[in-house]
């Protein structure tokens, strides 16, 4: 089962492209992020949350333009905020059971795997239900379009 690049992008396109919009706008929330820490006096938690929500107009835009295809709209900016905030719930459960599973471990191994675990499970569930629900709205764009 050897693939070479171009098999594998042809597969998987939509997900890598995916990966790739979330890399992007993490570098974007993560550089907000800074800059606002440095440059206005606010505790650390209101600049995340700022950066957080920066981060995710990034990420919609993106993925909206190069992974699902479909017009900015209300409704395509619905499905964003539900599966966000689906996104973000998921993202919790995910962590805080891993870190009651990992109570044994070393505590930064525990917290490593936690969060990574809740990073990862989160991004293939909501691009699943991301897919599902823009492939419906492209459907009715089309139908309304002709």
């Amino acid at each position: 089962m050897n693939m070479n690049f171009a098999e594998i992008w042809q597969k998987y396109r939509k997900i890598i492209t995916y990966l790739m919009c979330s890399v992007a706008s993490a570098l974007v929330e993560s550089g907000i992020g800074w800059i606002l820490l440095h440059t206005i006096p606010v505790d650390i938690v209101i600049t995340n949350m700022m950066a957080i929500g920066a981060g995710a107009v990034v990420h919609y835009f993106l993925t909206t333009l190069f992974v699902f295809k479909v017009k900015n709209s209300g409704a395509s900016v619905l499905v964003y905020a539900i599966t966000f905030g689906l996104g973000v719930l998921l993202q919790s459960a995910v962590i805080s059971f891993f870190y009651w599973i990992l109570a044994d471990m070393n505590e930064v191994i525990r917290y490593i795997l936690s969060k990574g675990l809740s990073l990862a499970i989160p991004v293939v569930v909501i691009y699943y239900v991301r897919s599902k629900l823009n492939e419906r709205l492209k459907r009715k764009e089309i139908g309304a379009d002709e």
